[in-house]
């Protein structure tokens, strides 16, 4: 079953019979690279599996929440959650990687805007920002989280508050984005 975007997002949203097999498709999909990563990047077959299955959850939540905007394709979006999982189990096992040690070269095979130097570059940046500062960011332009989401999810006092603070983030990243940009 080969069917686009659009299509996968029409048929899941509407749900039926046929989600089961839109996201069996969109499994295997990603199987082979994700795995791959989660290889590369220190851990095993189980492993990937288990990230991939995460990931693939994710996006289907996030779907059927209106979280997911369309900004990226969807090989890019389950592939940049599966990343940053990956990321949290490392952290959580005492092995995190900076981003820098985490090979970008696995990055989606699709028809994605952004090639290998760019996600190096801003994998680059983000290494140089502080963790929650990337956290925040993480969360609201991968998982999409909007401003009421992100301030339950990081405690913050009210809505106004994680606003301000992804701006902060924002514009911290575009600055160090700039600097790159004149070195080169």
């Amino acid at each position: 079953m080969k069917l686009s975007d659009t299509e996968i997002l029409r048929k899941l949203k509407t749900g039926g019979s046929h989600t089961h097999r839109v996201m069996d498709c969109i499994y295997l999909k990603s199987r082979k690279k994700i795995i791959t990563y989660v290889l590369k990047n220190g851990g095993n077959k189980q492993d990937g599996q288990d990230v991939l299955q995460e990931a693939v959850a994710a996006f289907y939540t996030n779907v059927i929440n209106n979280r997911f905007r369309g900004d990226s394709d969807i090989d890019g979006y389950i592939y940049g959650i599966a990343r940053n999982t990956w990321l949290k189990v490392l952290k959580a096992r005492g092995k995190e990687k900076s981003f820098k040690d985490i090979d970008p070269g696995v990055v989606y095979e699709s028809s994605s805007s952004l090639d290998e130097n760019a996600v190096q570059q801003l994998d680059g940046v983000l290494e140089q920002m502080k963790y929650n500062c990337r956290e925040i960011l993480v969360y609201a332009y991968y998982y999409n989280y909007s401003a009421s989401e992100l301030s339950e999810k990081f405690n913050f006092k009210n809505e106004q508050v994680a606003r301000n603070k992804k701006s902060k983030c924002l514009k911290r990243l575009r600055e160090l984005m700039a600097k790159i940009k004149n070195k080169s």
